[in-house]
């Protein structure tokens, strides 16, 4: 099954019954400055712990975040707040939607989102959320890879800015002036790097006994277990 997104309303079509989305299809936006401007908040959150939550008998696992960086929005430093997936369980039944935001407790991640009620949702599911990453004393903004979403391009439209990494203050400072410019024009090479997450990987060759790595559904951070 395939969903279009923005398009929240196609879910209450899959209410009555239970699925395991093996793919979500997307439309991407054209760079992450358009993300930006589409979006009702962007921020920098460190992931802090689940609560399950029951809204009209449906149980949503939502995230509770505290943001450590504002770029736009609302959400200020050290404010907490909620981030709730689409997948959910009502009653018997459970909506698995292919590749919805699955949060690591203790990550930061660089968050494009919208308020729905009490609680924000990312844009276009786990898409356009980037993780903070380290090499040396350097900080990185990754992409989390966006697994289980199928990308398409409306015909007779620019092929759309592809994910990369980032230097984490040199991205979100783009990302706040061109919210804050009068005429924004986007120039998505200001922090970009070379990097990709097959580089973070290859750092499992070196690493310490007592570490394993993780990064958000992927591997690509040391991280001390002891």
């Amino acid at each position: 099954m395939r969903f279009h997104f923005p398009s929240i309303a196609l879910f209450g079509a899959f209410l009555c019954c239970s699925y395991n989305l093996s793919a979500t299809t997307i439309v991407p936006f054209a760079h992450l400055g358009a993300v930006t401007s589409a979006s009702t908040a962007v921020i920098l959150a460190r992931a802090e712990t689940t609560i399950p939550t029951i809204d009209n008998g449906a149980v949503f696992q939502d995230t509770r975040f505290r943001v450590v960086n504002h770029v736009k929005g609302t959400l200020f430093i050290d404010q907490t707040f909620s981030v709730r997936p689409i997948s959910h369980r009502a009653g018997e039944y459970d909506l698995d939607v292919a590749g919805d935001f699955a949060p690591v407790i203790g990550q930061t991640y660089l968050l494009f989102l919208r308020q729905n009620g009490s609680v924000w949702q990312p844009m276009l599911l786990s898409y356009y959320v980037f993780e903070e990453v380290f090499l040396g004393n350097e900080a990185y903004l990754a992409p989390t890879g966006g697994q289980g979403l199928e990308l398409v391009t409306p015909a007779g439209t620019a092929k759309p800015e592809p994910l990369a990494v980032y230097k984490r203050d040199s991205l979100l400072e783009n990302l706040r002036q061109y919210h804050h410019a009068s005429h924004p024009k986007w120039d998505g090479r200001v922090g970009l790097t070379s990097l990709h997450t097959q580089d973070f990987i290859s750092l499992e060759r070196s690493v310490p006994a007592g570490c394993d790595f993780m990064l958000g559904n992927s591997n690509y951070l040391a991280r001390w277990q002891d």
